[in-house]
Parts: C-alpha cells; sequence; structure tokens
C-alpha cells in the first residue's frame, strides 16, 4: 500500500505542475530526467516498498524508469564517476547533447557551452542538428564533446561516430558513455527507439577506425551487483554498500566510457 500511496502522490505532484510533467517527459532522455527526478526519489524514500535480492517469485519490478524515481540509477552513478576522471579533457569549446549536465559541472574552468539538440524545441540548444547528418552540423569547432547515453538511440550508429568526430578541431576530445546492459529507454523506444547494447569490444571496433589506433580509451564498469540493480530499478541509495559498484567483473558489462582524441 506504501508503494501504491508513492505512485499516487508522485502522480498528483506531476498533474498538478503541468511544466514539470511537460520537462520530465519532453527532456527524459535518461541522464536529465535522472537529475531532476533524483531529490523526488529521495522524498518518497520512507513510502518505498522494501528490496528483497532474494525473491526469485515474481516479476515485479522496483522501477521501470532505472530507479529514478527511487534515488539515483546504476547508470548515473558510473556516468558521474566516468564524467570525473574525464575532467581534464572539458576544456575550452565544450559541445553537450540535450543539456548542459555535465558540462555545468565544470563551469570553474575557462569553458564555453554549446547544447545540441537534434530537432527544434529545446530552449536550451544552441545548435540544432543530425549526427547521421554531417551536412547538418560543423566542421572542425569543439575542443570536447560530451555525448553521454546517445549513441544507442542512433540507429546509423557509425553515421554518428563519424560526425562526431567531424565535429572536434584537430586535438579535440570525445567524451561518450554506452550500455551495455540496461533497460529499454521506453520514452525514447516509442519516440525515436533504443537499439543499441554494447560490450567494450564492439566499441573499441566501432570507434578505432574513425579515430585512429591510439587514439580511443575505454573504460568500462559494472559487476553482477551492478546488472541486478540497472535491470530491477533498483536506486544506488538502496544499497546496502554502494561502493561494492565499483568492483568490475569483466563478464557483467554495465556500461563502456569511450574517450576519443581527433588526430592533430
Amino acid at each position: 500500500m506504501a508503494a501504491s500511496a508513492s505512485k499516487a502522490l508522485a502522480k498528483c505532484l506531476l498533474d498538478r505542475t503541468p511544466r514539470l510533467k511537460h520537462y520530465l517527459l519532453d527532456q527524459y532522455k535518461l541522464r536529465s530526467f535522472q537529475w531532476k527526478m533524483s531529490s523526488l526519489g529521495k522524498f518518497f524514500k520512507k513510502f518505498r516498498s522494501p528490496i528483497l535480492f532474494n525473491n526469485l517469485d515474481s516479476l515485479q519490478l522496483a522501477s521501470k524508469v532505472f530507479g529514478v524515481d527511487r534515488g539515483s540509477s546504476v547508470l548515473y552513478y558510473y556516468m558521474q564517476k566516468f564524467m570525473e576522471r574525464s575532467e581534464e579533457h572539458i576544456q575550452g569549446r565544450v559541445l553537450e547533447v540535450q543539456e548542459s549536465l555535465f558540462s555545468r559541472q565544470f563551469t570553474h574552468k575557462d569553458i564555453q557551452i554549446d547544447i545540441l539538440h537534434v530537432e527544434e524545441g529545446n530552449p536550451d540548444a544552441t545548435i540544432v542538428g543530425d549526427l547521421t547528418k554531417a551536412s547538418t552540423l560543423p566542421e572542425n569547432q569543439f575542443d570536447c564533446f560530451i555525448c553521454t547515453s546517445t549513441f544507442n538511440h542512433i540507429f546509423e550508429i557509425e553515421k554518428a561516430i563519424k560526425t562526431s568526430h567531424q565535429l572536434l578541431k584537430p586535438g579535440g576530445v570525445l567524451i561518450a558513455t554506452m550500455p551495455c546492459l540496461a533497460q529499454i529507454a521506453r520514452y525514447d523506444m516509442d519516440r525515436w527507439g533504443d537499439y543499441w547494447r554494447l560490450t567494450s569490444k564492439a566499441c573499441e571496433q566501432l570507434f578505432t577506425p574513425v579515430f585512429g589506433e591510439g587514439n580511443v580509451e575505454l573504460i568500462t564498469y559494472g559487476n553482477v551487483l551492478a546488472a541486478i540493480t540497472e535491470f530491477q530499478g533498483i536506486s544506488t541509495e538502496e544499497l546496502p554498500n554502494p561502493k561494492l559498484l565499483d568492483e568490475f567483473q569483466k563478464d557483467y558489462e554495465v556500461m563502456t566510457g569511450i574517450i576519443a582524441r581527433k588526430a592533430l
């Protein structure tokens, strides 16, 4: 009953605040939705149904939206760690997809932030273009391109990688993430697609031919606990020991971070 009350209260709040509802639905793209909903998830903590890790007699998920209605998702946890590790590359003129979720964390540095969106209608966008259509985007303009959880929503992924390379100045760096084990992003699937879950080996084979040998670094995250947590929609705050997520088990890749540098 507590879980039902939590969901009902969340729906009531969204229905009474149309602007918030519109934002959460239309700006979803995982990272935006997670960032906006994490505090709401914490508010509902006392209403959440308990997590039973040994329950093999149910198809009930903790959450259908990656756990962001309960706290912070595993993918967001890994993306944040990857961004902190990649900070040295976030400099100069920086482009990020949809919003400045990660680039704004580094505004203490002397950077200029641009936002890329695939279509008109995003008030934050400074550039509108399609990564699968190189002619719609500029060449050699950016020192850094942050592209998290985006390539998996693009069917023509090889074209998108080539256009990402085109956007960068010589010496510029692409910072991207690719899920390997994750729920389907239903909002995206129903609108423009959710096509790919790729291993680190697949990422290597896709990005190296475009950026060149020695110019692609892969950092892979995940273990069996992270995989279960991600599929169930359990938030990181609900784990008894979230630090276990930092242990890597190579047969349970949940996310790969890609740092790809354009040759000088």
